[in-house]
């Protein structure tokens, strides 16, 4: 049974991003010490590549006490034990104090996600590798639909995609549900870290999953998760026959200035792109640039995309800090913490 459940997970990740793609290059992987991350980093050690480097990374966001510390304790552990080099980062005490509910996550989702960027440079990692599952997509998906997307947003979380030049993001468990590699531990009576505050409906993500998903579930009869995969997949077919376009708009318009900051031509000399197009133009700005998404309703890609065609010079602030500002025939969008020129 073991060896069964073990060449079925293998073969749903090599389904998702081929294990060859690791050969003799550095992989980090990130791990937080619960069941997602830990079936990871095992199911590697029993396939990756012998001529790969792997290196587990953690980041530590001291918001539970001893408890993060006991996380970061089990981590070290595990890469010893796997065989694996390790990198933990750790926040500032007094980072999150006043932050709570959704704030707060956003902002440990950043402060996450520079720790793992900051280290894959630091140790030459081509690939950064996360645990997010079938069941992350579901979500996802329905936090979009609700929060107001387009068709960029339902097409739901990519496998893989070039983060920062030379370096990929990849989910090699998105065609797998926490269910299953909850089971394969379970079997392999593998040990993991739980994080209670996966129960609190603090946060919209726990409230899908422990609400809304079963409500759905119950009214229809029926697992909708198929349905809204089939939805996503659709969603991720469509955007690849209009990526080319978006990809010309962007060269087109777009000058990346600096690490924080852009400009974009809004010329009429161009040819002018339709609606769907400048909100995926901008779309595609906040993915170069690594601007949180999480926070960027429809509602706020009108206000660029208005912003776009309106003569008259104004500014509009937008989430996480980030200023776009029209002059004349070109928009400006920098930000404001970290741009120096602010």
């Amino acid at each position: 049974m073991t060896n069964e459940a073990t060449r079925e997970l293998l073969s749903a990740i090599q389904d998702v991003w081929p294990l060859d793609s690791m050969v003799e290059l550095t992989s980090l992987v990130a791990i937080s010490g619960g069941p997602d991350s830990v079936a990871l980093a095992r199911l590697l050690e029993k396939s990756r590549p012998v001529s790969s480097t792997i290196i587990l990374a953690h980041y530590n966001h001291r918001l539970r006490g001893e408890d993060s510390n006991k996380d970061e304790t089990f981590v070290r552990e595990l890469a010893e034990e796997l065989g694996f080099e390790v990198e933990v980062g750790e926040a500032e005490e007094t980072e999150f104090d006043s932050h709570r509910g959704q704030g707060l996550e956003s902002l440990a989702r950043q402060q996450r996600y520079q720790f793992l960027m900051d280290c894959a440079k630091k140790r030459g990692a081509r690939f950064v590798l996360t645990a997010h599952t079938l069941d992350d997509q579901v979500e996802t998906v329905l936090q979009r639909i609700f929060r107001g997307t387009g068709i960029r947003g339902l097409a739901g979380i990519k496998p893989a995609r070039e983060w920062i030049p030379g370096i990929s993001l990849v989910r090699p468990l998105l065609g797998i549900q926490k269910k299953q590699l909850a089971d394969w531990l379970l079997d392999q009576q593998a040990t993991y870290r739980l994080d209670q505050s996966n129960e609190s409906d603090s946060f919209t993500r726990n409230r899908i999953r422990h609400e809304l998903l079963p409500l759905a579930h119950d009214i229809f009869e029926n697992d909708v998760t198929r349905q809204i995969i089939g939805l996503s997949e659709n969603a991720q077919e469509s955007m690849a026959q209009t990526e080319p376009a978006i990809e010309a708009e962007y060269r087109q318009r777009v000058q990346v200035v600096s690490d924080h900051r852009v400009t974009v031509n809004c010329s009429s000399s161009i040819c002018p792109p339709s609606r769907f197009l400048v909100h995926e133009l901008f779309a595609r700005i906040w993915i170069a640039m690594s601007w949180p998404l999480q926070q960027m309703t429809r509602d706020k890609w009108n206000q660029l995309g208005e912003l776009m065609v309106s003569p008259d010079p104004r500014k509009i602030n937008l989430p996480g800090n980030i200023l776009a500002q029209k002059e004349e025939n070109l928009i400006t969008i920098w930000d404001v913490e970290a741009d120096p020129m602010s």
